[in-house]
């Protein structure tokens, strides 16, 4: 007998963080935009 098992594409989920996170995260992001790919540096 053949089982065929397939692996999801993705996973969501919603984790919850303290209110400060935002702002700890935008830093991070702002510094590394620079080596971020061209299309995701102008999403933001």
């Amino acid at each position: 007998m053949n089982k065929t098992h397939s692996k999801p594409t993705y996973i969501d989920y919603i984790v919850k963080l303290p209110e400060r996170s935002l702002e700890e995260f935008c830093r991070w992001v702002y510094r590394f935009m620079s080596n971020a790919p061209q299309h995701l540096a102008e999403q933001h």
